[in-house]
Parts: C-alpha cells; sequence; structure tokens
C-alpha cells in the first residue's frame, strides 16, 4: 500500500518561533507514526535550518513585505494562501493540514482540497481582531465570520490552541465533527534546557521582555514604565514591526535603562533568562481572547511574571503562583507592580510548582499527539 503522506501548509516561514514551535512536534510525531511528512511554506532563508530531519521541505517564492493598506494586505494575504495550497494540492498528498494564523488558509482549502482528507489547526481567530471603530474593518469582520461559518465544515478534524477557540468553533460546527484542543506549549527540549535557569544576581532590579516588538504588544507602555523608574533595568529582546518606534522612544527620551537587542538565536536567550529577576508580557485588549505562547516558555524558568493583559491569557496565568496580572497598557500599573516585586523580597524563588504543571500538561510533544492519532485514524 505504500507510506502515506501528510502535507502541512504554514502561512508563516518556519524560521519564524511561532510556527515552528508549533509545527516541527506535529512533524516529527507524524514521522514516528510512519508517515511522509511534506512542510510547505514561504521562502525564508533560515528555512533550511530551522526544518527537522526527515520532512521534505517545500519554499514558494512569497514577497514578505506587506501592504499598510488594510484592503491592500487582505488581497496580498489572500493570494498568498492561494499560491500555497496550489503547490499543496500537486503533492496528491494522502491527507492535508493548513495551520493558520492566515484566516485565508480556513477559508480557500475547499476551493483546492479533498474534502475526504483536509484537516485544520486553527492557532488564532485573526478576523476577529479586526475594530468595530472601522467600518471597513467591521464590514469585513461579518464577511469573514460568514465565510468561516460556511468553510469549518468541510474539515474532518479542526485543532485549536485554547478554550475560546474550542468555544467558538464549536458554536459553528455544533458538534458535527470533532474538535481537539491541542494546547500551545513548550517542547520537551526547551522546557528541560530551561530547568537549568539561575536566579538572577544583580545590583539593579531587572525586568526583561523576550518575543514580538508589534502592535498587540504594545511596548509603549514598558517604555512609559521605564520613565518612571530609573532605578530598574529594562530589556526588550526581539524584533518585529514596531521595533523602530520603541527604539525612537527609547532614543527620544534618553533612557539610559532600556536595552534593545533585536532577535537572538533562542540558545543564547537562556543568558538572558539568568540575568533577570522579572519577565514581563503583554497583549492590549483587542487580542484578549489569545494565549501567548511566550508565557509557557517564562513559566517554564520559574522566574517571576507581570502580565498585562485580559481575557485567556489572564485566566491561565491563574492557574499558576509567582506572577501578577495588571490592566494593559496602563504603565502606571505596570510601575506599582514592579515596586510591589521589589517591597516582597521573594524575587529570587523560582516556582518549582509552575515548573511541574508546564511538565505535565503543556509540552508540545504531549499535547500534539491527539491531533496526530485523530489525523491517521482518520486517513487509515
Amino acid at each position: 500500500m505504500g507510506v502515506k503522506e501528510i502535507a502541512i501548509i504554514s502561512s508563516v516561514p518556519l524560521s519564524e518561533p511561532v510556527s515552528r514551535n508549533r509545527l516541527v512536534p506535529f512533524c516529527n510525531l507524524f514521522i514516528e507514526k510512519g508517515l511522509s511528512v511534506s512542510l510547505i511554506c514561504p521562502k525564508s532563508d533560515p528555512n533550511s535550518h530551522a526544518h527537522p530531519a526527515g520532512v521534505n521541505l517545500i519554499e514558494v517564492s512569497i514577497e514578505s513585505d506587506k501592504p499598510k493598506s488594510f484592503f491592500k494586505r487582505a488581497i496580498k494575504e489572500a493570494s498568498d494562501a492561494a499560491t500555497l495550497l496550489k503547490v499543496a494540492k500537486a503533492q496528491k498528498a494522502d491527507a492535508y493540514l493548513p495551520s493558520m494564523p492566515s484566516m485565508f488558509l480556513a477559508f480557500l482549502p475547499p476551493f483546492y482540497l479533498p474534502k475526504k482528507c483536509s484537516f485544520i489547526d486553527i492557532r488564532d481567530l485573526t478576523w476577529e481582531y479586526l475594530s468595530d471603530k472601522s467600518f471597513l474593518q467591521r464590514l469585513s469582520k461579518n464577511a469573514f465570520r460568514f465565510l468561516f461559518k460556511r468553510t469549518i465544515n468541510f474539515y474532518q478534524l479542526v485543532a485549536v490552541t485554547n478554550s475560546v477557540e474550542f468555544a467558538y468553533v464549536n458554536a459553528v460546527r455544533k458538534g458535527v465533527k470533532p474538535t481537539l484542543l491541542v494546547s500551545n506549549g513548550i517542547t520537551k527540549e526547551q522546557f528541560d534546557k530551561l530547568q537549568t535557569t539561575l536566579p538572577a544576581n544583580n545590583d539593579k532590579l531587572t525586568v526583561t521582555y523576550i518575543g514580538n516588538v508589534g502592535i498587540a504588544q504594545n511596548l509603549e507602555t514598558l517604555v512609559g514604565a521605564a520613565k518612571q523608574l530609573p532605578e530598574v533595568q529594562f530589556r526588550i529582546i526581539g524584533a518585529g514591526i514596531e521595533l523602530d518606534k520603541v527604539s525612537y522612544m527609547v532614543r527620544e527620551s534618553k533612557l539610559s535603562n532600556v536595552e534593545l537587542t533585536g532577535r537572538i538565536p533562542w540558545d543564547s536567550v537562556k543568558d538572558y533568562y539568568n540575568s533577570t529577576d522579572v519577565l514581563y508580557a503583554q497583549l492590549t485588549s483587542d487580542f484578549a481572547g489569545a494565549m501567548p505562547s511566550k508565557l509557557y516558555e517564562y513559566l517554564s524558568t520559574g522566574k517571576y511574571i507581570i502580565y498585562g493583559g485580559e481575557g485567556q491569557a489572564a485566566e491561565k496565568l491563574g492557574e499558576f503562583n509567582n506572577n501578577q496580572v495588571i490592566p494593559p497598557n496602563d504603565a502606571n500599573a505596570l510601575v506599582e507592580a514592579i515596586k510591589a516585586v521589589k517591597e516582597c523580597g521573594e524575587i529570587n524563588k523560582l516556582s518549582k510548582q509552575n515548573r511541574q504543571q508546564i511538565e505535565e500538561h503543556y509540552i508540545r510533544e504531549n499535547t500534539a499527539r491527539k491531533l496526530i492519532d485523530g489525523v491517521i485514524d482518520t486517513i487509515n
């Protein structure tokens, strides 16, 4: 009968950490189960070094620059998704697994892929983040909701990353076909490396942000807190579309207590974890339904966390200790939270409980198995 093949389609290059951390465990587990795996994604120089052994990496040349216009950006994203799906269709695989966040990888597969062997990994409900204040975006949001309702039952099985997505999908599918909660988390290899994280030994209290520097994170809040706390050292580790803006704010305010490193390899991040006292993250209210995967990494270190946000991530942190949740976009609240941490005198205590909970419930290879088994059972 021969080896069966699954084609995984991603709108994000494998060189992007969020995409790689989600998809590599899928690839490895499918290979472990005896399937041939093709991974179709946009071309990126580091891709060839990032993909796991045994995977047939198919890179598609796609222009990485995104138009600033909302309408033009949507057209480009739809065109890019169509291009990826055409390449996937040509593989004539036994199973297809589009993996968002591109919403068009949910809407367009019915026009390209066979229904009997198509599955989907929903990593974000991106259309729900569109603003109701803009007529065009509000109109688009309703149109995208309609498209999602019309296309979601095309898939034999749907995987989501959190309880908000799970409820959203089930409300549309109405229990017709399985929806699996495949939580984000951290790979076993990364988790093991972070278990040797040490308490910091700094002259100044050090607050560190690690991750994407984008609109959703609004790191202006961190800069605002740095202005009020010159005795505290702040670090921003990462890159993104807002990095230039944040860098300009730091220069304009002549803040000597803010360090921006840009993006660094994950293996080098360990040194920054060792030398930080408090880890900071934030998502604005528009993204309350999302759970940043970086928080699982933070929790794996056992270090103290301050999170500015609401909704899914705030609720999840309630399952853990050694953290504070504050309102998003509130520099004054962040200042007060940092002061409270300084006064408590327990900054350097690493949380064994947090590490244990991550190991038991949020190792990616373990959470991914239900999806892999579900796909294999369906195509066999």
